[in-house]
């Protein structure tokens, strides 16, 4: 039988295997060029418990049944308020676990909480030349947005990559309309 996967807001109890999954993930990038600084830059436990408080983090799980708490945790999606926008700060999934949808599901379910909760777009940034980030996110229906379209909060988030190591000129910002503009 193939368990199957589901996407689920965090329980506290999920936070302490976030971390590890992020890193796993990220090793997809070290054959990229990506500086070992940024592959051992994980979001912080503080990141993750306030996005869990503010019921913004999801995990996706594998399960023979339930869709409750329990199984093993193979990605996640963080994210916070960037504006009126919702930012989707991180996602990741385990490599064993790729190609399997579990992306497009936690992004789809990122998507449909901000739209429930009032959100104008989800707003993301992420490397311009990585062969499957941006087109998986154009594939989702996120276009790219231009620097003359960034709001005040986009351009602050960009110039904070920046002095992190981020090369503003490796990065794209993307975003996905959740209301009319």
């Amino acid at each position: 039988m193939t368990p199957a996967i589901h996407v689920r807001l965090a329980v506290e109890g999920d936070l302490p295997a976030l971390p590890a999954i992020e890193r796993r993930a990220g090793e997809r990038f070290r054959a990229l060029g990506v500086q070992e600084a940024m592959l051992a830059d994980v979001t912080t436990p503080e990141e993750l418990a306030s996005a869990f408080r503010a019921g913004l983090l999801w995990v996706a799980h594998v399960s023979a049944t339930s869709t409750g708490p329990g199984g093993e945790i193979v990605g996640f999606a963080y994210c916070e308020t960037l504006g009126k926008d919702l930012l989707l700060g991180e996602l990741d999934v385990v490599p064993e676990y790729g190609r399997r949808g579990i992306g497009a599901s936690l992004v789809r379910q990122v998507c449909a909480a901000g739209r429930d909760r009032g959100y104008g777009a989800v707003i993301l940034t992420t490397f311009r030349r990585v062969p499957w980030n941006a087109p998986f996110y154009a594939r989702m229906g996120f276009v790219w947005l231009p620097r003359g379209a960034w709001s005040t909060e986009v351009g602050e988030l960009v110039a904070q990559e920046e002095a992190a190591g981020l090369r503003a000129a490796d990065r794209i910002v993307m975003r996905f309309a959740l209301a009319d503009d």
